[in-house]
């Protein structure tokens, strides 16, 4: 313990309270960086806000944007850095929807996803959940 006192004297230490903190590979590091790169843009905060752009209630674009079709495509992943969707994860957690990507898809998509849905869900889809 002497030997610690001797090398510690007069210098300054920091300590690390290492449950505050999550240590993770550089890989993943590297990872979580290009997502929060393409996060860059203006974001809308939730389905509803979402749904102001749109020509359809909460409800029913909550099922499109759920179906797994096209969840594959837009959802912001990893695998899936061109994404545009973050989906709430629980009850009372919001969506988040890159603006740009969001208007783009409902300017030019949204028409063929809603009859798609119509078509192969009779619009029943995701409705009791």
């Amino acid at each position: 313990m002497d030997n610690v006192r001797d090398l510690l004297q007069n210098k300054q230490v920091m300590m690390i309270n290492i449950a505050d903190n999550i240590l993770i590979t550089r890989a993943d590091f590297e990872e979580w960086e290009e997502l929060k790169k393409s996060k860059v843009g203006n974001w809308w905060n939730s389905l509803a806000e979402f749904c102001e752009h749109a020509p359809v209630s909460p409800n029913v674009m909550a099922d499109i944007l759920k179906m797994p079709e096209l969840r594959v495509q837009i959802e912001l992943t990893r695998t899936n850095p061109n994404g545009w969707v973050e989906y709430a994860t629980g009850k009372g957690t919001s969506w988040y929807f890159k603006e740009s990507k969001a208007r783009e898809w409902l300017e030019n998509d949204y028409a063929k996803w809603r009859l798609f849905y119509l078509e192969r869900y009779k619009g029943k889809h995701f409705q009791n959940k």
